[in-house]
Order: C-alpha cells, then structure tokens, then sequence
C-alpha cells in the first residue's frame, strides 16, 4: 500500500510460512528483528527507498540472495545473521557501514559483491563478532580493487575482481582440459555452462568450484574415466558413462541440469546435496533415456525437485535414491526395474 512508509519492528516475528515478500517502493524503515525467524523465506525485494537495514532484521530467516539497494547507507548488527542459506550478497553503492554479526553463520560458500567505491567500515575486533566470517568471498570492480586490498580491516576476505556473469559453451576434445579453457580469474563470472565432447574427474572439479552457475548443460557430453574430483568429504572419480558421486556436490545455485545423452548410470549420492537441512534450488534434472542403473542416495535431500520422469528400461534403483525428495508428488514406475 501506497500510504505504508515503515513496518515496524518484529511485525513478520517467526512467520515460517511466509516464503517470499516484495517490499513496496513507499517504503523507508524495516524496523528490527521484522522478518526475525521466518525461516522458509527464500527472497525479498527492497525497495530503492529504503535508507537503512536495522539489527537483526531477517536474522535467522531462509534467504538464499539479498540484494541490498543503493540507497541504502549502513546494515545493522546481526541483520542476516544465521542465514545459513544466504549465499549471494549484493550490497549497494552507497553502504558506508556493516555491523557486527551482520552476514555471520551464513552459508560457507557466501559471496558477496561490493559496489560501493571505497571499502564499508566492518566489524574485525574478532573472529566471532566479525561482519563476515572469514571464508567470504568479495567481489570488486577493477577501479576499486586496490582500495579493498590496501584496506587491513579485508585482509582476511578473499577480493577477487567482479565480472558480470556470462554464458560459455565449450567443446572438450581432451578430458580433463575444461581448466585450460576458463582462466581461473574468470571462472565465477559463468553462469550458465555448456559442455560437448569428453570429460572426465578433473573436469568435474573444476566445475565444482565454479560458485556461480546456475544451469549446466551436458547432454552433449561423454563421460569417461580417469581424473579426481575432492568434495571434501571424500575424493571422487569417474567411471564411463556414469555420472559420479558428489559430481554437483559443491553448486549451491545449480537450479537446472542436463544429463549426458549418453549416460547409463547415476551413480550412488550423484546428486545429493550438502547443505544437510535439503536443497530446494535445483528444480530440474531430467534422467536420460538410456540410463539402466540409479545408486543410493542418488537425489538425497533435493527438496526442490517436483518432477521425476524415469526411463523405460531403468532396472534398479538404490536404497534412498529420491530420500528427502519432499517435492516430488507422482511416480511412475518403469515395467524393467527388478530391484
């Protein structure tokens, strides 16, 4: 409503179903702790009038990317602390000021792009009480990029220059190659990837530490063996025409996937997630027709997946392939399963 101009503080307090909000322009002031709780809160879009973000505002809440407005000029203490979603920040040309706490306990892969020139005052007086924990990774233009590094108050933040994001599609006529094709400076501009040709391990590692794609695409790959991959949980490796455990483990945004044409199995945790509250992101990953062979786990905890089309002449599907696969609603089970 047009007349609204602030919500005042603690009015959405604990609301777990609110699942997405859009902010009205008439908007100035978010009071504190106002969408403290809300824990099934995926996005918010604030308005290009809003002048500040109060302590603890969407503390605790489901956010997985905020992209605060230019005119916004400090973020308070605590305003997404716990968001352990969150893991896309975009913060404003003219925030001077984040608190302490503010972006703490969020997700480990958080990165953050700052547009403001010269560098925010943070909070460093210690490791717990710091602005951003410490895996953060910022993103910076090129004209800003010395003023970040000289400030001693980043020093323990990874700044790396700010590209915007782009599409590439590559041809693979060697596995293990796709790190010779992306310089490693450019590697977390890419949102959407297409492969073709041949690909191995080495080739999923190095897509696993491509932070921002969102849509990766390899139908038009073959998969064979050889190469590594770490996961940090364990180190993984490919077999032909298998798509290997862990192979997406690390791709916290991946909303779409392709599958090889070529696949014939999926092996055991393929796709499963590691944030370990589940995955609502991925939302679509149609299984090839010439899969016979789906391994345990398979899908565990891929919440957001409300489709599942099985091949004909799917033979076996392991214990807890689709556990924790809360979105899916029907099943049709192929005639050629006999396990």
């Amino acid at each position: 409503p047009s007349l609204v101009k602030e919500i005042l503080p603690s009015t959405f307090y604990y609301c777990r179903s609110l699942t997405s909000m859009v902010i009205p322009q008439s908007i100035t002031a978010i009071g504190e702790k106002a969408f403290y709780g809300c824990s099934r809160l995926a996005s918010v879009t604030l308005p290009s009038t809003l002048k500040s973000i109060e302590p603890g505002v969407f503390n605790s809440s489901g956010l997985k990317s905020v992209v605060i407005p230019d005119s916004v000029k400090s973020i308070g203490s605590e305003a997404f602390y716990y968001c352990y979603n969150l893991n896309d920040v975009t913060i404003g040309a003219s925030v001077d000021s984040i608190a302490s706490m503010a972006f703490s306990s969020c997700a480990e892969d958080l990165s953050v792009y700052m547009f403001p020139a010269m560098p925010p005052k943070i909070d460093v007086q210690s490791s717990y009480y710091a602005s951003f924990a410490d895996s953060t990774v910022m993103y910076v233009k090129a004209e800003s990029m010395q003023a970040y590094l000289n400030d001693s108050t980043y020093k323990a933040y990874k700044i790396r220059l700010y590209a915007p994001p782009t599409a590439q599609v590559i041809n693979l006529e060697e596995p293990g190659t796709l790190s010779t094709k992306i310089p490693e400076s450019q590697m977390n501009g890419v949102k959407k990837l297409t492969l073709t040709g041949v690909m191995n391990g080495n080739d999923f590692d190095f897509i696993n530490r491509m932070a921002l794609i969102d849509t990766l695409d390899l139908s038009g790959v073959k998969i064979v063996a050889g190469g590594t991959f770490d996961t940090e949980r364990r180190t993984c490796m490919t077999s032909g025409n298998e798509l290997p455990k862990h192979s997406i483990y690390k791709l916290s945004r991946l909303a779409l996937l392709q599958m090889p044409s070529t696949l014939t199995a999926i092996a055991d945790s393929a796709l499963c997630t590691e944030n370990p509250f589940g995955d609502n992101v991925l939302k679509n990953a149609d299984i090839p027709a010439s899969v016979t062979r789906i391994g345990q786990y398979a899908f565990y905890n891929r919440e957001g997946l409300a489709e599942l089309n099985l091949p004909a002449n799917l033979k076996y599907i392991g214990n807890g392939a689709f556990l924790g696969c809360s979105g899916i609603r029907s099943v049709v089970l192929p005639a050629a399963i006999d396990t």
